[in-house]
């Protein structure tokens, strides 16, 4: 079933809908004990000023929560007494102040403050106040301060987390396209320029890329949160997949492999199967197939250790082509990183080498 709230205007929307809540409670208390104490047309004029501010709260809570405060804490100096739940608001539209702003409530602290204490008309007014009572809305008001502060970090924690995940699931729907979609496109445009053209693999490669195209337009349309992790290729069958697409195009080399001592998390599984597939799209368009290539992967030092080294067709330190932008590779050297690993990328005497240490996991 669709979310229809995610479907309402901007204008509609509530930005914190729990100030509803705490905008009736408020709206509440204030007109019962208000109706019953004021009679002058001046008083009953400031008590509908505070119920419209009220109103506003949901819709502007910083505009409305400060509007209610200020007509609040003047009406301490008015020669009228004041509802008894006066006082009681004000803290909570301070713990309020704090959960929206960062500063509002720190400014309005003070003010409420004295407004508590210096307010001749209270109707629970003791003259003088004592320490104790002093003490007591001294803490009261920067408790509440604390109270909203902290549920403002809370909340924000609770959005950069959010964010956080929909980043990460942005850069993997990306790394999927590009790995899976995008490689498997340059291999098929690859093969048609090729000498011989075999018809049955340009084939697979554009159908697999179709494949993975739906897959993944499929999951996004679903709007039902995550893409499915997909199960990770075994590392030596990545192995053997880049081996021999590397020999159907005339390339030869020497490729050292030990993965029985590799100890992967899945998510660095996937992202060294992921490595292994950029690699070879990366060889077929830019590797000189006449000099002979090595590869090896190994565990070394706590780390998985992927290193190439190649001959380029065009020797200048950046060779471009046709077919891509080579994005992956700054891609790939990113999420590395991010997990404690490195990237190492050189050229040297027309030689192109590059080194990936990924951590492995404790056994």
């Amino acid at each position: 079933m669709p979310n229809h709230a995610s479907h309402l205007t901007p204008a509609l929307r509530i930005r914190h809908p729990w100030i509803l809540l705490i905008a009736c409670v408020s709206f509440t208390l204030y007109l019962v004990q208000a109706c019953a104490m004021f009679m002058s047309w001046y008083a009953d004029a400031l008590m509908i000023a505070v119920l419209i501010a009220f109103l506003i709260m949901p819709k502007y809570p910083r505009q409305g929560i400060w509007t209610a405060l200020c007509l609040i804490m003047a009406s301490a100096y008015m020669p009228f007494p004041t509802p008894p739940a006066s006082s009681a608001l004000m803290v909570l539209l301070i713990a309020t102040l704090g959960a929206i702003g960062p500063y509002d409530a720190l400014i309005a602290a003070p003010l409420v403050l004295i407004a508590i204490i210096y307010n001749p008309y209270r109707a629970d007014y003791v003259r003088p106040l004592d320490g104790w009572q002093l003490a007591g809305a001294t803490m009261l008001v920067l408790g509440a301060v604390a109270v909203g502060t902290m549920f403002r970090q809370i909340q924000l924690r609770r959005q950069a987390e959010t964010q956080h995940a929909k980043d990460m699931e942005r850069l993997r729907v990306a790394r999927l396209l590009h790995d899976n979609v995008a490689n498997g496109i340059t291999r098929a445009l690859l093969l048609m320029d090729s000498d011989v053209t075999d018809d049955a693999q340009l084939h697979d490669e554009l159908t697999q890329a179709l494949t993975d195209t739906h897959s993944i337009i499929g999951t996004l349309e679903d709007g039902e949160g995550r893409m499915p992790v997909p199960v990770s290729d075994d590392i030596a069958t990545a192995v053997e997949h880049m081996e021999h697409q590397l020999a159907q195009a005339g390339f030869d080399g020497e490729l050292l492999t030990n993965t029985t001592s590799l100890r992967l998390s899945p998510a660095a599984k996937e992202l060294l199967c992921s490595i292994l597939k950029e690699t070879t799209a990366n060889m077929l368009k830019y590797a000189n197939p006449k000099y002979p290539y090595i590869i090896s992967l190994y565990a070394a030092g706590g780390n998985t250790v992927f290193r190439i080294t190649d001959t380029p067709k065009n020797t200048a330190p950046e060779p471009s082509h046709q077919y891509g932008l080579s994005s992956g590779l700054a891609r790939h050297q990113q999420q590395i990183e991010r997990i404690g690993g490195s990237v190492i990328i050189s050229y040297d005497h027309d030689l192109f080498s590059a080194t990936y240490t990924l951590p492995m996991r404790t056994p």
